[in-house]
C-alpha cells in the first residue's frame, strides 16, 4: 500500500507543469565569479539602459553548414563585457578589472532549454558534438597596471540553457567552466569560470 501511495504522488508531481520562472541572477545580464586561483574578481555585464551605452551582454545566433553532411547546424554565441562597476554603466570611470566572456555552443536544433557538456578533446571542428568553446579576456587588472589583454581559452564546461524563447528573443540559463593560456614560463595558467548566470539576456540571429 506504501508503495502504491508513494507510486501516486510521484505522478502527480511530475504530472503537475513544472515550468517556473528564472529568477536567478541579475535581470538582463550575465553575472559569475572569476577564480584566479589565489583570489576571485566578480563578473556583471554593464548597464546598456543608461545614456548612449550599448548592449553589454547578448546571445548571437547563426547557421552554418557543417560541410560533411550537408545539414545546417547553429552557433549559439554567449558574449558579456564588463568594464564598469560603479555606477556598472559606460558614464563612470572605472579604474578597477575589466574583462569580456564568451561561451560559444554548437546545436543541431535550437530548444527551449537544453544542457551541454564539454571535455578537453572538443573544438570546432572535431568529432565530438556538441562542443563547447569558451573564451575569457582579461583587459585589465586596474588602470594603474595598463591593459594586459590576457587571451584564455577552453573547451571544459557544462551549459544549462533553463529557457530560450525564440518569441521575445531572450535566453537564460547557467554555466560553468574552465580556460586555460600558457604563460612566459610555458607553464598553463588556469581561471574558473563559476556561479555564471545569464537572465533573460538578448538574442540577436540571423
Amino acid at each position: 500500500m506504501k508503495k502504491i501511495i508513494c507510486l501516486l504522488i510521484f505522478l502527480s508531481f511530475f504530472s503537475c507543469d513544472q515550468d517556473v520562472e528564472f529568477t536567478a541572477g541579475t535581470e538582463n545580464r550575465i553575472s559569475a565569479i572569476i577564480d584566479f586561483g589565489e583570489w576571485n574578481a566578480k563578473f556583471l555585464s554593464d548597464d546598456y539602459l543608461v545614456g548612449d551605452c550599448s548592449d553589454s551582454e547578448k546571445c548571437d545566433i547563426s547557421k552554418y553548414d557543417d560541410g560533411d553532411t550537408g545539414n545546417e547546424r547553429y552557433y549559439v554565441d554567449f558574449y558579456g563585457k564588463d568594464f564598469f562597476d560603479s555606477p556598472n554603466n559606460c558614464t563612470s570611470s572605472w579604474d578597477g578589472i575589466q574583462h569580456e566572456l564568451h561561451i560559444i555552443a554548437t546545436a543541431n536544433e535550437l530548444q527551449d532549454n537544453f544542457y551541454i557538456t564539454s571535455g578537453n578533446t572538443a573544438y570546432i571542428g572535431s568529432e565530438e558534438s556538441p562542443v563547447l568553446t569558451i573564451v575569457y579576456n582579461l583587459k585589465r587588472y586596474n588602470e594603474n597596471g595598463g591593459d594586459v589583454n590576457l587571451d584564455f581559452i577552453g573547451h571544459v564546461g557544462v551549459l544549462d540553457v533553463v529557457d530560450m524563447n525564440l518569441d521575445n528573443a531572450t535566453v537564460s540559463g547557467r554555466f560553468h567552466g574552465t580556460v586555460y593560456r600558457e604563460n612566459d614560463m610555458g607553464l598553463l595558467d588556469s581561471v574558473v569560470i563559476k556561479d555564471c548566470v545569464f537572465n533573460k539576456i538578448n538574442i540577436i540571429s540571423d
